[in-house]
Protein backbone atom coordinates (compact mmCIF):
# COMPACT_ATOMS: atom_id res chain seq x y z
CA UNK A 1 0.00 0.00 0.00
CA UNK A 2 1.20 3.43 -0.80
CA UNK A 3 2.13 4.63 2.70
CA UNK A 4 5.65 4.98 2.72
CA UNK A 5 5.41 7.93 0.89
CA UNK A 6 1.90 8.63 1.92
CA UNK A 7 0.23 11.51 3.03
CA UNK A 8 -2.15 9.65 5.82
CA UNK A 9 -1.69 6.91 8.24
CA UNK A 10 -1.46 3.09 6.79
CA UNK A 11 -4.71 1.80 6.54
CA UNK A 12 -6.74 4.85 5.32
CA UNK A 13 -6.02 4.50 1.77
CA UNK A 14 -7.74 0.54 1.76
CA UNK A 15 -10.33 2.39 3.91
CA UNK A 16 -11.40 1.32 7.38
CA UNK A 17 -14.82 -0.83 6.06
CA UNK A 18 -12.47 -2.75 3.50
CA UNK A 19 -9.23 -3.33 5.85
CA UNK A 20 -9.90 -6.42 7.38
CA UNK A 21 -11.42 -7.89 3.97
CA UNK A 22 -8.45 -6.86 2.40
CA UNK A 23 -6.29 -8.22 4.99
CA UNK A 24 -8.12 -11.97 4.53
CA UNK A 25 -7.46 -11.59 0.71
CA UNK A 26 -3.39 -11.27 1.34
CA UNK A 27 -3.64 -14.15 3.75
CA UNK A 28 -5.43 -16.58 1.44
CA UNK A 29 -3.17 -15.38 -1.68
CA UNK A 30 -0.08 -16.50 1.07
CA UNK A 31 -2.01 -19.76 1.55
CA UNK A 32 -2.39 -20.38 -2.13
CA UNK A 33 1.62 -19.41 -2.54
CA UNK A 34 2.64 -21.61 0.13
CA UNK A 35 0.52 -24.99 -1.15
CA UNK A 36 1.78 -24.25 -4.35
CA UNK A 37 5.63 -23.84 -3.31
CA UNK A 38 5.09 -27.24 -1.46
CA UNK A 39 6.12 -29.90 -3.74
CA UNK A 40 10.13 -30.89 -3.76
CA UNK A 41 10.30 -30.53 -7.93
CA UNK A 42 7.56 -27.33 -8.28
CA UNK A 43 8.74 -25.11 -11.16
CA UNK A 44 9.04 -21.07 -11.12
CA UNK A 45 9.55 -21.74 -6.99
CA UNK A 46 11.03 -18.46 -7.12
CA UNK A 47 8.98 -16.54 -8.76
CA UNK A 48 5.92 -18.10 -5.89
CA UNK A 49 8.89 -17.09 -2.88
CA UNK A 50 8.93 -13.60 -4.44
CA UNK A 51 5.16 -12.82 -4.76
CA UNK A 52 4.87 -14.68 -1.64
CA UNK A 53 7.58 -12.20 0.07
CA UNK A 54 5.63 -8.98 -1.73
CA UNK A 55 2.32 -10.25 -0.48
CA UNK A 56 3.62 -10.49 2.87
CA UNK A 57 4.82 -6.90 2.81
CA UNK A 58 1.74 -5.73 1.44
CA UNK A 59 -0.25 -7.75 4.84
CA UNK A 60 2.39 -5.69 6.94
CA UNK A 61 1.86 -2.54 5.46
CA UNK A 62 -2.19 -2.68 5.47
CA UNK A 63 -2.15 -4.17 9.62
CA UNK A 64 1.09 -2.97 10.83
CA UNK A 65 2.15 0.22 8.76
CA UNK A 66 0.48 2.44 11.84
CA UNK A 67 3.09 1.13 14.15
CA UNK A 68 6.07 1.38 11.64
CA UNK A 69 4.62 5.22 11.11
CA UNK A 70 4.42 5.78 14.78
CA UNK A 71 7.99 4.60 15.18
CA UNK A 72 9.19 6.90 11.76
CA UNK A 73 7.20 9.72 13.81
CA UNK A 74 9.05 8.89 16.81
CA UNK A 75 12.62 8.76 16.07
CA UNK A 76 11.92 11.63 13.52
CA UNK A 77 10.97 13.95 17.33
CA UNK A 78 13.82 12.20 18.98
CA UNK A 79 11.98 10.88 21.28
CA UNK A 80 12.91 7.58 23.11
CA UNK A 81 10.83 4.18 23.11
CA UNK A 82 9.40 3.32 26.31
CA UNK A 83 7.32 -0.07 25.86
CA UNK A 84 5.46 -1.17 28.87
CA UNK A 85 2.24 -3.17 29.56
CA UNK A 86 -0.81 -1.36 30.98
CA UNK A 87 -1.16 -1.62 34.91
CA UNK A 88 3.05 -2.82 34.72
CA UNK A 89 4.56 -1.69 37.91
CA UNK A 90 7.13 0.62 35.53
CA UNK A 91 4.15 2.27 33.67
CA UNK A 92 2.93 3.32 37.60
CA UNK A 93 6.71 4.55 37.99
CA UNK A 94 6.58 6.97 34.49
CA UNK A 95 5.24 10.41 34.77
CA UNK A 96 1.92 11.91 32.99
CA UNK A 97 4.05 13.13 30.57
CA UNK A 98 4.21 10.78 28.20
CA UNK A 99 5.24 12.07 25.06
CA UNK A 100 6.45 8.33 23.37
CA UNK A 101 2.73 7.99 23.48
CA UNK A 102 1.62 11.24 21.28
CA UNK A 103 -1.05 10.19 18.66
CA UNK A 104 0.48 12.97 16.04
CA UNK A 105 3.56 11.00 15.74
CA UNK A 106 1.69 8.39 13.48
CA UNK A 107 0.42 10.66 10.68
CA UNK A 108 3.89 12.81 10.72
CA UNK A 109 5.79 9.61 10.37
CA UNK A 110 3.52 8.27 7.62
CA UNK A 111 4.02 11.80 5.51
CA UNK A 112 8.18 11.56 6.39
CA UNK A 113 9.95 11.35 2.80
CA UNK A 114 12.92 9.71 4.51
CA UNK A 115 15.38 12.99 3.34
CA UNK A 116 17.36 13.09 7.01
CA UNK A 117 20.42 10.74 6.86
CA UNK A 118 20.79 10.22 10.41
CA UNK A 119 16.97 9.73 11.32
CA UNK A 120 16.94 7.35 8.38
CA UNK A 121 19.78 5.44 10.01
CA UNK A 122 17.93 5.47 13.12
CA UNK A 123 14.88 3.99 11.49
CA UNK A 124 16.92 1.50 9.85
CA UNK A 125 18.54 0.15 13.22
CA UNK A 126 14.99 0.21 15.34
CA UNK A 127 13.22 -1.68 12.40
CA UNK A 128 15.88 -3.92 11.87
CA UNK A 129 15.72 -4.98 15.56
CA UNK A 130 11.61 -5.00 16.04
CA UNK A 131 11.25 -6.44 12.65
CA UNK A 132 13.91 -8.99 12.82
CA UNK A 133 12.22 -12.45 12.21
CA UNK A 134 10.94 -10.80 9.21
CA UNK A 135 15.12 -11.03 8.04
CA UNK A 136 15.37 -14.04 10.17
CA UNK A 137 16.80 -13.32 13.62
CA UNK A 138 20.18 -13.79 13.56
CA UNK A 139 20.52 -11.60 10.33
CA UNK A 140 18.16 -8.60 11.35
CA UNK A 141 20.10 -8.17 14.98
CA UNK A 142 23.07 -8.21 12.75
CA UNK A 143 21.13 -5.28 10.47
CA UNK A 144 20.20 -3.30 13.73
CA UNK A 145 24.23 -3.69 15.15
CA UNK A 146 25.22 -2.68 11.78
CA UNK A 147 22.76 0.78 11.16
CA UNK A 148 23.85 1.93 14.83
CA UNK A 149 27.49 1.44 14.02
CA UNK A 150 26.80 4.03 11.66
CA UNK A 151 25.12 6.19 14.14
CA UNK A 152 28.23 6.20 15.90
CA UNK A 153 30.55 6.67 12.87
CA UNK A 154 31.79 3.15 13.32
CA UNK A 155 32.70 0.90 10.25
CA UNK A 156 30.95 -2.36 9.92
CA UNK A 157 31.31 -5.54 8.09
CA UNK A 158 27.44 -5.57 6.23
CA UNK A 159 27.90 -2.49 4.95
CA UNK A 160 31.38 -2.32 3.51
CA UNK A 161 31.56 -2.11 -0.20
CA UNK A 162 32.74 -4.71 -2.69
CA UNK A 163 35.79 -3.04 -4.96
CA UNK A 164 34.50 0.29 -6.17
CA UNK A 165 33.85 0.01 -9.76
CA UNK A 166 32.03 3.35 -10.59
CA UNK A 167 32.13 6.84 -8.85
CA UNK A 168 29.14 7.69 -6.95
CA UNK A 169 27.71 10.13 -9.74
CA UNK A 170 28.05 7.39 -12.42
CA UNK A 171 26.70 4.65 -10.44
CA UNK A 172 23.53 7.09 -10.08
CA UNK A 173 23.52 7.38 -13.61
CA UNK A 174 23.30 3.64 -14.10
CA UNK A 175 20.79 2.95 -11.49
CA UNK A 176 18.39 5.62 -13.19
CA UNK A 177 19.21 3.56 -16.73
CA UNK A 178 18.14 0.58 -15.13
CA UNK A 179 14.90 2.27 -13.66
CA UNK A 180 14.42 3.40 -17.58
CA UNK A 181 14.43 -0.27 -18.79
CA UNK A 182 12.35 -1.64 -16.01
CA UNK A 183 9.95 1.45 -17.23
CA UNK A 184 9.79 0.20 -21.01
CA UNK A 185 9.43 -3.18 -20.08
CA UNK A 186 6.28 -2.43 -17.81
CA UNK A 187 5.02 -0.19 -20.50
CA UNK A 188 5.57 -3.33 -23.08
CA UNK A 189 4.14 -5.67 -20.52
CA UNK A 190 1.02 -2.99 -19.92
CA UNK A 191 0.18 -2.00 -23.75
CA UNK A 192 1.22 -5.25 -25.37
CA UNK A 193 3.26 -2.52 -28.28
CA UNK A 194 6.24 -2.92 -29.54
CA UNK A 195 9.22 -2.54 -27.04
CA UNK A 196 10.66 0.00 -29.36
CA UNK A 197 7.33 2.65 -28.59
CA UNK A 198 7.67 1.73 -25.45
CA UNK A 199 11.58 2.61 -25.15
CA UNK A 200 10.90 6.11 -27.55
CA UNK A 201 8.16 7.21 -24.34
CA UNK A 202 11.26 6.44 -21.96
CA UNK A 203 13.67 8.00 -24.23
CA UNK A 204 11.82 11.39 -24.50
CA UNK A 205 10.91 11.20 -20.62
CA UNK A 206 14.59 10.86 -20.41
CA UNK A 207 15.45 13.69 -22.31
CA UNK A 208 16.86 11.68 -24.89
CA UNK A 209 15.24 12.68 -27.89
CA UNK A 210 11.54 13.14 -28.97
CA UNK A 211 9.53 10.32 -31.09
CA UNK A 212 9.68 9.47 -34.14
CA UNK A 213 13.32 9.98 -33.43
CA UNK A 214 15.16 6.96 -33.14
CA UNK A 215 18.73 7.63 -31.51
CA UNK A 216 16.35 7.45 -28.24
CA UNK A 217 15.41 4.21 -28.12
CA UNK A 218 18.80 3.49 -29.29
CA UNK A 219 20.58 4.85 -26.94
CA UNK A 220 18.46 2.38 -24.39
CA UNK A 221 19.18 -0.51 -26.63
CA UNK A 222 22.40 0.05 -26.10
CA UNK A 223 22.34 0.99 -22.28
CA UNK A 224 20.36 -2.72 -21.76
CA UNK A 225 23.77 -4.25 -23.04
CA UNK A 226 25.62 -2.30 -20.97
CA UNK A 227 23.74 -2.77 -17.85
CA UNK A 228 24.90 -6.27 -16.84
CA UNK A 229 28.52 -5.15 -17.17
CA UNK A 230 28.20 -1.91 -14.72
CA UNK A 231 25.93 -3.60 -12.12
CA UNK A 232 24.98 -6.91 -10.53
CA UNK A 233 23.93 -8.81 -13.57
CA UNK A 234 21.31 -10.80 -11.41
CA UNK A 235 19.67 -8.11 -10.43
CA UNK A 236 19.25 -6.64 -13.84
CA UNK A 237 17.75 -9.46 -15.10
CA UNK A 238 15.39 -9.97 -12.32
CA UNK A 239 14.14 -6.50 -12.40
CA UNK A 240 13.25 -6.33 -15.80
CA UNK A 241 11.20 -9.78 -15.41
CA UNK A 242 9.51 -8.25 -12.75
CA UNK A 243 8.49 -5.10 -14.58
CA UNK A 244 7.48 -7.14 -17.46
CA UNK A 245 4.98 -9.15 -15.30
CA UNK A 246 3.90 -6.31 -13.54
CA UNK A 247 3.01 -4.46 -16.53
CA UNK A 248 1.18 -7.61 -17.57
CA UNK A 249 -0.67 -8.21 -14.52
CA UNK A 250 -1.87 -4.35 -14.49
CA UNK A 251 -3.27 -4.86 -17.94
CA UNK A 252 -5.16 -7.99 -16.89
CA UNK A 253 -6.67 -6.53 -14.07
CA UNK A 254 -7.10 -3.38 -16.14
CA UNK A 255 -9.39 -5.35 -17.97
CA UNK A 256 -11.24 -6.35 -15.17
CA UNK A 257 -14.93 -5.11 -14.88
CA UNK A 258 -14.99 -6.06 -11.16
CA UNK A 259 -11.84 -5.77 -8.51
CA UNK A 260 -11.84 -6.84 -5.10
CA UNK A 261 -10.11 -4.71 -2.67
CA UNK A 262 -6.40 -6.87 -3.16
CA UNK A 263 -6.88 -5.84 -6.61
CA UNK A 264 -7.70 -2.03 -6.35
CA UNK A 265 -4.62 -2.05 -3.90
CA UNK A 266 -2.35 -3.68 -6.73
CA UNK A 267 -3.19 -1.15 -9.39
CA UNK A 268 -2.18 1.42 -6.81
CA UNK A 269 0.95 -0.28 -6.18
CA UNK A 270 2.08 -0.54 -9.53
CA UNK A 271 0.62 2.65 -10.39
CA UNK A 272 3.28 4.21 -8.03
CA UNK A 273 5.88 1.98 -8.67
CA UNK A 274 5.39 2.99 -12.42
CA UNK A 275 3.18 5.39 -13.81
CA UNK A 276 3.60 8.44 -15.19
CA UNK A 277 4.40 10.68 -12.03
CA UNK A 278 7.08 8.15 -11.30
CA UNK A 279 8.60 8.17 -15.03
CA UNK A 280 8.32 12.00 -14.93
CA UNK A 281 10.29 12.17 -11.81
CA UNK A 282 12.94 9.28 -12.71
CA UNK A 283 13.35 11.11 -15.78
CA UNK A 284 14.10 14.54 -14.57
CA UNK A 285 16.46 13.02 -11.81
CA UNK A 286 18.16 11.64 -15.13
CA UNK A 287 18.83 15.38 -16.91
CA UNK A 288 19.70 16.39 -13.99
CA UNK A 289 22.06 14.04 -13.00
CA UNK A 290 23.75 14.00 -16.83
CA UNK A 291 24.25 17.02 -18.96
CA UNK A 292 22.46 16.98 -22.28
CA UNK A 293 25.47 16.68 -24.23
CA UNK A 294 26.26 13.43 -22.25
CA UNK A 295 22.81 11.71 -22.44
CA UNK A 296 23.19 9.85 -25.65
CA UNK A 297 26.68 8.77 -25.01
CA UNK A 298 26.58 6.47 -22.24
CA UNK A 299 27.47 3.78 -24.50
CA UNK A 300 30.96 5.35 -25.25
CA UNK A 301 32.20 7.29 -21.93
CA UNK A 302 31.76 6.58 -18.20
CA UNK A 303 29.34 8.59 -16.86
Amino acid sequence: MPTGSGKTPAGECAGDANIRSYGLGLLRRLEHLKAAAEPAAVAHKDALAHEALETAARLFDSHAGWARDHLVGRLMAGIPSAPYLPGTEREQALGPNRPWDDPTLERKGAAYEFTDRRINQRIGAELAQVCADIFRPRFGYMLSEAFSALLLGEPHELFRPERRRLGSTAARAWRLRLRALQHAEFLHGKEGAPKQTAQMRVANAYGLGEPPNVEGWKTIEKWQSRLPEKLDKFRVHDSLERALRDGQRYRSLSGKSALDEFDRESLRDLTERYGPDRLKEDGLAYRRLVPKSRRGKSHRQPL
